[in-house]
């Protein structure tokens, strides 16, 4: 879902956007992918979460990649320590306490009365954290 809503929004802003990948979703998995993303420059990485935004940040700086000025690094979580690392991470804050309630109540719901409606997608909040791995448009 993450991917196709971020291709549907790239592509409604007319930028290019590339997966590269699957990684581990731990901080070798972003090291991992700095070797893969060196290897096809952009401007910016995406990542699944924040752990491998940190692992992707440390090694594109360990590979001669200044984060932001040659590429902004995001995350998803809002994880404890993601202002720690250096750049700051910018990240997709999601209220986790409330995604989880929500997918009980979703849960019981269709084990009370499953039906297609019950079952549509709902987008839940989330609030984007800018910090100093991310730079300005220039």
């Amino acid at each position: 879902m993450r991917w196709r809503a971020f291709r549907e929004a790239t592509h409604e802003h007319g930028l290019r956007s590339r997966r590269v990948g699957p990684f581990a979703p731990t901080l070798a998995g972003g090291l991992s992918a700095a070797k893969t993303l060196v290897k096809h420059p952009a401007t910016a990485a995406i990542t699944y979460n924040d752990l491998v935004a940190i692992g992707a940040m440390r090694g594109l700086t360990r590979l001669g990649v200044d984060v932001p000025e040659d590429m902004s690094v995001v995350g998803f979580d809002n994880i404890f320590g993601s202002d720690f690392c250096t750049p700051p991470l910018t990240t997709v804050a999601a209220p986790l306490r409330h995604f989880g309630a929500f997918a009980v109540q979703r849960l019981l719901g269709q084990l009370r009365s499953p039906s297609p409606a019950s079952s549509a997608p709902t987008l839940l909040p989330a609030k984007l954290v800018e910090r100093g791995s991310t730079a300005r448009v220039a």
